[in-house]
């Protein structure tokens, strides 16, 4: 396995860090991962390896505000920037493998932004993956708290909060938790546009879901206590077609780092094999 890293350019000439976990043999296929919320990529890499060893080439993009990347932490000014982020390490991982089929790959926040890409973007990829998508959040804010939020946001635009993630609710597994709090390029910063956006917009992924044009592989755990399961439910009954859903009992939102890590793996590398 190599792994190589890279500085690409966004659409505003700003560095993206990036990298990949490709095989030594030529891959049947790309997946393009996109992270979470006030993380990076090196944590992924445990995680990347197994679908290398399948016979992946993987790519991932740390977006702007995050890991290596410009920009302030949790800090957007439009939606649309992390969109045009996307762009970036698809049209970069296509540049190194044109003829090979291509999925995209979202985890948490990365699994909400990677639904609204699809469809609003219709890429042409080969089909899609969410883990843990923040489409709802388990803590979903009343809409009274949501409006002042907007009417904070219109008079403070660049403002910056402390999100509400507890370190415990991301798995099981108690070394991960401690090496998750004590890494320096891990943070807990989304500014109020990145918030609203997100909250809004993995409303309306589940509202047009019936709009997703690929297949989709939508999973999660049934105790996840950061990004609400019956988010991914209410997707899946709004695109049966589409979308299948794999919801595994008791597991907390990082399912790449939970118990069932091992079979979580194996039923993603299987649903790749049945798409190609």
């Amino acid at each position: 396995m190599k792994n190589e890293t890279y500085n690409w350019r966004s659409f505003d000439n700003q560095k993206l860090f990036a990298q990949s976990w490709i095989p030594d043999s030529k891959p049947k296929a790309v997946i393009n991962f996109i992270h979470g919320i006030g993380e990076h990529t090196d944590r992924y890499n445990n995680w990347m390896p197994f679908f290398v060893k399948a016979g992946y080439a993987v790519f991932a993009i740390e977006y702007r505000g995050h890991g290596r990347s410009f920009g302030k932490r949790g800090y957007i000014r439009k939606y649309e920037e992390l969109l045009k982020d996307v762009d970036v390490l698809l049209e970069q991982s296509k540049k190194i493998f044109p003829t090979l089929p291509h999925f995209l790959y979202g985890h948490s926040l990365g699994g909400g932004i990677v639904t609204h890409y699809t469809l609003k973007r219709k890429p042409s990829i080969k089909g899609l993956i969410a883990t843990s998508p923040w489409l709802l959040l388990t803590q979903e804010p009343p809409k009274w708290q949501v409006s002042l939020v907007r009417f904070i946001h219109k008079l403070f635009p660049t403002l910056t909060i402390i999100s509400n993630i507890k370190t415990k609710d991301i798995t099981h597994n108690r070394e991960v938790v401690k090496a998750y709090s004590s890494d320096k390029m891990i943070h807990n910063k989304i500014n109020l546009e990145l918030f609203l956006s997100a909250y809004e917009n993995g409303k309306w992924n589940i509202e047009h879901a019936k709009e997703m044009p690929i297949p989709f592989l939508l999973a999660h755990g049934s105790d996840d206590n950061i990004c609400k399961p019956s988010g991914s439910e209410a997707f899946y009954k709004n695109n049966p077609e589409k979308t299948t859903l794999k919801i595994w009992e008791d597991m907390y939102h990082e399912l790449h780092n939970e118990p069932i890590r091992e079979e979580h793996a194996k039923f993603i590398i299987d649903w790749l094999e049945q798409q190609l």
